[in-house]
């Protein structure tokens, strides 16, 4: 079979004129400990609160908190790698297992069950708790287990409060393994709510769950330029970036939430603008153009992820003439249009409860109205997307529920 090597897609390939290695600036990248910039202090709290395991006793339980973006998963991953290798050297049993997915109490032991290899039925879970209690103890295994967006666990219906349930069986497990005298438990919660200890229950606040709490606050401007130059250094090829561009989107993103994932994904954007073009060097001024194509990307995710008929509000919303309407024009419209595309429509009272979620979400905006003619009182809907956001959510409900084709 011969190849026509002289029109390779992939030929120039290495002729990328911008980036050096764009892994750098991914989301999924964690630095080295050499390289993680801007959270020395947090990095020796958690290692004061884990440092009994390197004697050979259970650490102790602790929380992180703090916004998306602000390194707590990255920071925890990073010590625990060097404790792993740490232990690995001095020929003791360590392991640790991160979790992510924390929406039951099933799902957190089928975790464990499968890192673990056992044969999970999932029937009496009890005994998952007392598997685990046997295989540290029978392995003299110091265990780290860390539970990330573990405020997810505290979502579930009133009566299945999988958080507390989890923490106390937990606790339970880690007495015994502690009073046997070989191994350890130690737990990790990382969570993206600040107020976690509201939703424990006293027992669980007296078991010291949130005795030892490490808070990650917003990176400030100065912290986040350190990050996006070290990051820089690595991913871009050398005097591709104009001056400052680092800074204009430290303050940037500093003034918004100090994210630093979204400062990175910002310095990412402008070098893939910059690429899209044929340029060799990145503008200062394609900040704004990545930070507006960034909005317009969670925009249109956004609105992919809505169910269908809040996408038709959207839509109904998006195709009137006025920029602002009171809830009953909308509704109108809304009838018109699901009556045009054969859809069933909703009652007004679950519409203006979907308006409520849409305006929740920042899709639109609702606001308490008073009617000069009626003296009722409605919502005046408006909203704050460009022409081009428009189009684009326009078009993708046409073809996703309206099935209508270019």
């Amino acid at each position: 079979m011969s190849m026509d090597t002289q029109n390779n897609y992939f030929d120039n390939i290495d002729k990328n004129p911008i980036f050096k290695n764009q892994d750098y600036l991914e989301s999924e990248f964690i630095p080295s400990k050499n390289d993680f910039k801007c959270r020395g202090d947090e990095i020796e709290q958690i290692k004061k609160y884990l440092g009994r395991i390197s004697h050979g006793k259970s650490g102790q339980n602790f929380i992180v908190t703090g916004n998306t973006g602000y390194g707590k998963t990255a920071c925890v991953k990073i010590v625990l790698n060097d404790l792993e290798q740490y232990m690995k050297q001095n020929e003791n049993e360590f392991e640790y297992l991160h979790i992510e997915d924390n929406s039951s109490e099933r799902d957190v032991l089928r975790e464990i069950s499968d890192y673990f290899e056992w044969k999970y039925k999932g029937n009496d879970l009890k005994r998952y708790y007392k598997k685990l209690e046997e295989e540290i103890i029978d392995n003299n295994l110091e265990f780290v287990l860390v539970l990330d967006e573990l405020d997810q666990l505290f979502k579930s219906s009133s009566d299945s409060d999988y958080g507390n349930r989890i923490l106390k069986r937990l606790y339970e497990t880690r007495s015994a393994i502690m009073n046997a005298g070989s191994g350890g438990l130690t737990i990790i919660g990382i969570t993206n709510n600040v107020n976690l200890e509201e939703m424990l229950n006293s027992k669980n606040v007296s078991r010291g769950y949130t005795s030892n709490t490490i808070h990650f606050s917003s990176y400030t401007a100065n912290q986040l330029r350190v990050i996006l130059d070290s990051r820089a250094e690595k991913a871009f090829k050398d005097h591709v970036l104009d001056d400052g561009i680092t800074s204009k989107i430290s303050a940037y993103v500093a003034q918004e939430d100090g994210d630093a994932r979204s400062a990175i994904q910002t310095l990412r954007m402008a070098g893939q603008l910059a690429l899209d073009q044929d340029r060799e060097k990145v503008p200062r001024r394609f900040v704004d153009k990545a930070r507006n194509q960034i909005e317009k990307d969670k925009v249109i995710e956004a609105v992919e992820k809505l169910p269908k008929q809040s996408k038709i509000i959207m839509y109904s919303l998006l195709d009137h003439r006025k920029e602002e309407l009171i809830t009953g024009e909308l509704y109108d419209k809304y009838e018109n249009i699901c009556e045009k595309q054969d859809v069933h429509d909703v009652t007004q009272r679950r519409f203006r409860d979907l308006i409520k979620d849409l305006d929740m979400m920042g899709m639109l905006n609702a606001t308490p109205h008073n009617q000069r003619d009626t003296g009722g009182r409605t919502h005046l809907i408006q909203y704050d997307h460009s022409q081009k956001v428009i189009d684009d959510i326009k078009n993708h409900i046409e073809k996703a529920v309206f099935r209508i084709s270019e």
